[in-house]
């Protein structure tokens, strides 16, 4: 809240490429389970790409109505070379009404989130994504408190 009544927040996060394991997409060896690598291919080998995401918020608090007083009681007494000086403590001025309006930006960049890599090598979609996800999405918020 660098500016009164202003809130702002840009957040950034990623990850690096997850693994995948190249497979034959048959059954080379003969023991009934189609999860043969190629030779010289360990698990885990490839990699598919990375994900990172962006995100922002920016709110502001509007004040309305008249101010409400509260008071905790007390009053605070201090002498000086002028006199005594009498304040009143714990006098609080909050306001009647706030209405808070915020909007959130979810993948700011607009960059989406690729998933489903096939590793099988008999695949038309072989070291390609199946899915694509977080598009950009905006939401815009208001609220009221009292």
């Amino acid at each position: 809240t660098a500016l009164r009544n202003l809130s702002a927040r840009v957040g950034f996060s990623g990850a690096s490429a997850p693994p995948l394991t190249i497979l034959t997409g048959h059954d080379d060896n003969g023991d009934l389970v189609f999860n043969d690598r190629p030779a010289g291919v360990g698990r885990n080998s490839a990699r598919t790409v990375s994900v990172y995401n962006s995100s922002a918020n920016f709110g502001y608090s509007f004040t309305l109505g008249k101010k409400t007083v509260t008071s905790g009681g007390g009053v605070q007494i201090t002498g000086g070379p002028a006199g005594l000086t009498v304040n009143p403590t714990g006098m609080q001025t909050t306001p009647r009404y706030r209405l808070n309006v915020s909007v959130n930006i979810n993948n700011l960049l607009n960059r989406p989130v690729y998933s489903g890599f096939s590793g099988n090598l008999t695949s038309p979609f072989f070291l390609k994504p199946t899915q694509a996800t977080g598009v950009r999405r905006i939401t815009f918020n208001t609220n009221v408190s009292f």
